[in-house]
C-alpha cells in the first residue's frame, strides 16, 4: 500500500485529485493539510511514502522551501509537486540541485499519468515533467548536483559506469543511479541526450 500525504488548498481541482487517489486499491491518503507548517508536521509525525503538493495559491518561494525541508530533512521524503505552467521555477532550484527526491508534474497531465507517477516515485524513481526541464534550461538553473555533473561529464569522455565507479571510488549501482537521476532531471531519454542537453546549457 502506497501511503500519501496530500497538501492542497481545497480548490475544486485539488478535491477532484483527492477523489482520484481514493479510488485506487493500492494507494491510501493518510493525511491532508493546506498549510506548509501543517504538511511538514504531519510528514515528520507519520512519514508517508510520497508527499503530493498542490499548493497553487501559496507563495512559490514558500513551496520551494517546503520541498527542501521535506526532501532534505530527517525524513528525506519523496515529494511530487503539481506544477502550473506559469509557476516560477527559480524557488525550486535548490531542491532540484540538492535532492533526487523532488519530482514535478504539470497540471495538464491525465489522471492515469498522475497515478503512474505516484507509483514510480514510491518505488524510488524521479519524475520530471519535460516542461519543467525546459523551464529550468531557460532560467539557466542547473537541476544537477555536483556529483551528477561530474559523472555525466566523465561519461561524455567515453568512460563506462564501471570505469567511473573505479575512478570516483563508488559502486557501479551508485554511478548508474546518478546517471538515471541526471536523465530524469533533464527530461532526457538516455545518457547521450542528457549530455547534449547539459552541454548546450553550459552545465558540463
Amino acid at each position: 500500500m502506497i501511503e500519501i500525504l496530500y497538501g492542497h488548498e481545497n480548490t475544486l481541482w485539488s478535491e477532484s485529485l483527492a477523489s482520484v487517489l481514493s479510488r485506487e486499491s493500492d494507494i491510501k491518503v493518510v493525511g491532508e493539510a493546506n498549510r506548509p507548517d501543517e504538511i511538514l508536521g504531519l510528514a515528520m509525525d507519520s512519514p508517508p511514502d510520497v508527499v503530493v503538493l498542490a499548493l497553487y495559491l501559496t507563495e512559490v518561494s514558500v513551496v520551494g522551501e517546503l520541498c527542501h525541508k521535506l526532501s532534505e530533512g530527517p525524513g528525506q521524503h519523496r515529494v511530487l509537486v503539481l506544477h502550473e505552467r506559469d509557476m516560477p521555477l527559480a524557488p525550486f532550484a535548490e531542491a532540484f540541485r540538492s535532492s533526487p527526491k523532488v519530482s514535478f508534474m504539470g497540471t495538464c497531465a491525465s489522471a492515469a499519468q498522475f497515478l503512474e507517477s505516484v507509483r514510480q516515485i514510491a518505488c524510488g524513481h524521479l519524475v520530471m515533467d519535460s516542461d519543467v526541464a525546459l523551464g529550468l534550461l531557460r532560467a539557466n538553473h542547473s537541476p544537477l548536483t555536483a556529483r551528477e555533473r561530474e559523472v555525466l561529464s566523465i561519461t561524455h569522455g567515453g568512460a563506462t559506469p564501471k570505469e567511473i565507479a573505479s575512478k570516483l571510488q563508488l559502486s557501479v549501482g551508485t554511478v548508474r543511479n546518478y546517471l538515471a537521476n541526471a536523465c530524469a532531471k533533464l527530461g532526457a531519454r538516455n545518457r547521450i541526450e542528457a549530455i547534449r542537453v547539459a552541454q548546450s546549457a553550459g552545465w558540463i
